[in-house]
């Protein structure tokens, strides 16, 4: 079970509240102010600009290349939808519809069944066949590799990045952003600009770098974006600054790295950081759990954390056992 899904069935947020308080930081000003781009679509596009970034740093064995990583994705998610039809060109990505059709995938036969009953302003239109989209990804994926292994960048790369950001994140659920063979100028021109902000620090070279590690105890499992030395470097690309649901999912991660601290120190884990980069505020926050967190509290907390684990998992035993 991952992280999200354990907090929302348990009184673990509650103990977490009454554990310690959020620091109180400052919200910054968003860098952007224009109602004429997609920040949620630009930050995906700065998130894989990180990773893509940080791949090129750490040419070593402890990285799974971000490149690999992205079009292993991207197939696997598109075999979910693909199992009755194996021709890529015959399955159409559409667009238009109700909530749960938007950027769903059909034949031009069933397209023309869904659309039988609903007004022509809401039908669905076919954008692309599944092949072309395949093809596109392939070649951003590509293009995007190419560009920071050669250490340079240009008006091409950030329109792959965007084309990236509007398949990738969503296609698992049908949620493909609008024109999604196309990337619009005012995106493009955005994201040079927000990319242009990421300070320095974010690439700082460290020693220990994995974006594949993930920090579990009994059947709860939780995977921040980043582990950078001695530090958890979780990257948030929302408008939302600091919330208390933040605060909470790097806590819980940091509490499962101490749930299995002896394990992960055998592996040259020692984390004593936490930090919070948000690159639509260019803002990191950087927490030290022992600054917040006394000794006994912590250890209560992890004692109590692993309680109710293990009495989550009984009830989901005798749940699958009826």
């Amino acid at each position: 079970m991952d992280l999200t899904q354990f907090i929302k069935q348990s009184d673990i947020r509650q103990n977490l509240l009454e554990l310690v308080k959020k620091p109180e930081i400052a919200k910054p000003e968003l860098l952007f102010y224009e109602n004429n781009y997609n920040a949620t679509l630009l930050g995906y596009a700065i998130d894989f600009y990180i990773k893509f970034k940080y791949d090129f740093l750490y040419q070593n064995k402890t990285s799974k290349y971000f490149a690999n990583e992205l079009s292993r994705k991207f197939y696997a998610d598109i075999e979910i939808h693909t199992r009755h039809e194996k021709n890529l060109k015959k399955v159409w990505v559409t667009s238009g519809g109700d909530e749960l059709s938007k950027g769903c995938f059909a034949s031009k036969e069933q397209i023309k069944w869904l659309n039988e009953d609903i007004n022509e302003n809401d039908s669905l239109k076919p954008v692309c066949t599944l092949y072309e989209l395949h093809e596109r990804v392939d070649e951003s994926i590509h293009e995007c590799n190419k560009i920071h292994k050669s250490k340079s960048t240009s008006e091409n790369f950030y329109k792959h990045l965007i084309l990236l950001a509007k398949v990738i994140p969503g296609i698992k659920w049908r949620k493909i952003g609008n024109n999604p063979l196309n990337a619009e100028k005012e995106n493009i021109k955005a994201l040079e600009s927000l990319i242009k902000l990421i300070p320095d620090s974010v690439f700082k070279k460290r020693g220990v770098f994995l974006r594949d590690q993930h920090f579990s105890f009994g059947f709860i499992d939780g995977r921040p974006d980043y582990i950078l030395d001695n530090e958890i470097f979780e990257i948030k690309t929302t408008k939302d600054f600091f919330t208390r649901s933040h605060f909470n999912q790097v806590l819980l991660y940091y509490f499962l790295y101490k749930c299995n601290e002896k394990k992960y120190k055998k592996k040259n884990i020692n984390i004593n950081k936490i930090s919070i980069y948000y690159p639509l505020y260019g803002k990191i926050i950087e927490i030290i759990p022992d600054d917040i967190l006394t000794s006994t509290k912590s250890k209560q907390f992890i004692k109590y954390l692993k309680l109710e684990i293990d009495d989550l998992k009984k009830m989901m035993k005798r749940m699958r056992e009826r």
